[in-house]
């Protein structure tokens, strides 16, 4: 039912594209990017991309950030995050290109966690798309949160959790 609402070339490349950043913890003494200069380009870049597929979208001080649809009181959170362990060694394809082999992306994040983001960020839109196609109202709001730094201690989502809403169901 929802294939027509989800352009798989456009999530395949938006994927490809995310993973090319290489959105590694750095140390970072500047208060405006907490956790490195490349996992606030990533942070961007989805953020940019929910906009443009039609969603809110909010970047809260570098630390993590949310894309959102619906309305209502109450809200439904999917936690994700955009940050990656370092690359190692002994990559059959670089770590860094989200390179298709066998109809399989390789790149680092594409399992844990830039895979799954995408795929959640395409299926909010799938149903987002199907609502108004069928003039159905969304009565709670989905949120999609995005950490910057879960492979380290969380302190993206601690920040979250200080400044915003806490969803009232999450996964």
């Amino acid at each position: 039912m929802f294939e027509k609402y989800i352009n798989k070339e456009n999530m395949i490349s938006n994927l490809q594209n995310l993973i090319k950043i290489p959105s590694v913890y750095e140390e970072s003494s500047n208060p405006n990017i907490p956790f490195g200069k490349n996992t606030v380009t990533a942070l961007n870049y989805i953020l940019e991309l929910g906009n443009q597929l039609g969603f809110r979208k909010k970047n809260i001080d570098n630390y993590c950030g949310y894309i959102e649809f619906g309305t209502g009181k109450e809200l439904i959170g999917i936690v994700g995050h955009l940050d990656v362990v370092p690359e190692g060694e002994n990559w059959t394809y670089p770590p860094f290109e989200g390179k298709i082999v066998d109809n399989k992306i390789y790149g680092r994040g594409s399992i844990d966690d830039k895979g799954p983001v995408i795929a959640s960020l395409y299926a909010m839109k799938a149903i987002m798309d199907y609502c108004n196609d069928n003039c159905i109202t969304l009565n709670k709001r989905v949120r999609l949160i995005l950490g910057l730094n879960e492979e380290r201690d969380w302190k993206c989502i601690d920040y979250y959790k200080k400044h915003e809403e806490i969803p009232s169901i999450r996964f």
